[in-house]
């Protein structure tokens, strides 16, 4: 379900329960729009703010599996080219399968696949840091503003929200000093949130490609000379 079908429905004076039942949504799962409810806060602006966060973390994603494009393509490169060297080379008759079986191959085999698998854990758990996640300062915002939506004074909200981050405790500080409105500081400071979010992220992604053919080299190059040139030298030798 997305919030701007739940919205669509609340804004056309559709009850909530049977706007959920039309959507085949038995509870509501999102904490914010829990939160919403609970308090009293206006339904559809909540929605529709969670819709815009949705959008944003859409696109993220989708910026994100670009990003990786590259560093994605050099891992597999990287894993596979001693496989592939291996199979090119048998059939170029050089009989490095067959040095393989020997004694000293096997051993060659196990340590370079044990090299393979390494260079495999490692970059896996270096390409999992781009993986997107909703940002908390923008959600713990958003909560902020439903709070401010609903009514509550600034006590009630700091009850209601015991453990607000120094970004939501700036602006309301600014606030209070300044006279601005609240909602617009949140607002803006979301999609601030979120922008910055994402060029962390592809920051990150750029540095990747680089640093990803560290952990690569240093595991897939030792696997390349054990598959080729130890089954070389075995068949040389004999």
């Amino acid at each position: 379900m997305r919030p701007a079908e739940l919205a669509a429905l609340v804004s056309a004076g559709v009850p909530l329960d049977a706007a959920l039942a039309e959507l085949g949504v038995e509870a509501i799962a999102d904490d914010l729009v829990q939160l919403a409810i609970k308090i009293g806060a206006p339904l559809v602006p909540t929605l529709t703010v969670l819709e815009q966060q949705l959008a944003h973390q859409e696109r993220a994603e989708s910026e994100i599996r670009q990003a990786q494009a590259v560093p994605q393509a050099t891992r597999k490169l990287l894993l596979w080219l001693p496989v592939v060297t291996t199979v090119l080379s048998q059939l170029a008759g050089l009989e490095t399968l067959q040095g393989l079986t020997k004694p000293l191959g096997l051993l060659a085999l196990v340590m370079a696949a044990a090299l393979l698998y390494l260079g495999a854990r490692v970059s896996a758990r270096m390409l999992k840091k781009l993986e997107h996640s909703p940002d908390p300062v923008a959600r713990e915002l958003i909560a902020l503003g439903i709070c401010i939506s609903a009514g509550m004074a600034m006590a009630d909200v700091r009850r209601e929200i015991p453990s607000l981050g120094p970004t939501a405790q700036n602006l309301i500080s600014m606030s209070q000093r300044t006279g601005a409105s609240i909602s617009t500081l949140i607002s803006h400071q979301v999609t601030a949130s979120n922008e910055l979010a994402i060029g962390r992220q592809l920051t990150l992604a750029k540095k990747l490609s680089v640093s990803l053919l560290i952990p690569l080299t240093a595991t897939t190059l030792p696997a390349f000379l054990l598959l080729t040139i130890v089954p070389m030298i075995i068949g040389i030798t004999q």
